[in-house]
């Protein structure tokens, strides 16, 4: 596990939090956020690459992301936004894909919602702060309780 803060160059990082936090960005229901037993939170979600290709016309725009992770091969890429609400969720634990992978978190904004590891650590949600780990290690995810939503892109690749 790692964590960089200022991961990328704000004004970079400032135009894409602008595009994803705006009205007209397209964002999709989920009904649970990481188990379907557990229906305690839903969120939503705009994929932006998946089955092997870009999903979205938002893809191009996280190229200077790629330029610095240096993937391989992506396996998927989205963006979350977990609802704020009056009472802190933390979500269900979860693996991204049940094989190793390289897993970058990048928050979009400050908030007190968190990411909880295996080991209990939680890497609270900062803007432009990156949490690199391996997806297939259990891990969760939380909602906040002092902004509006929180907002993550997740990029899964080898």
């Amino acid at each position: 596990m790692r964590i960089v803060d200022n991961f990328l160059p704000q004004d970079f990082f400032d135009d894409m939090v602008t595009r994803v936090a705006s009205e007209t960005f397209p964002w999709f229901y989920m009904n649970y956020v990481a188990d379907k037993s557990d229906s305690a939170d839903s969120y939503l979600i705009h994929t932006l690459y998946s089955s092997f290709k870009p999903n979205s016309e938002m893809f191009n725009a996280i190229n200077p992301i790629l330029d610095l992770i240096k993937p391989k091969a992506l396996i998927r890429c989205r963006v979350s936004s977990y609802i704020g609400r009056d009472v802190l969720i933390e979500h269900a634990r979860h693996v991204d894909f049940d094989f190793p992978h390289n897993t970058c978190l990048l928050y979009l904004n400050t908030n007190n919602g968190f990411t909880r590891l295996e080991n209990g650590e939680q890497v609270m949600s900062v803007a432009n702060r990156a949490l690199f780990s391996d997806g297939s290690v259990l891990h969760n995810s939380s909602n906040c309780t002092n902004a509006k939503r929180r907002l993550v892109l997740t990029v899964n690749y080898f």
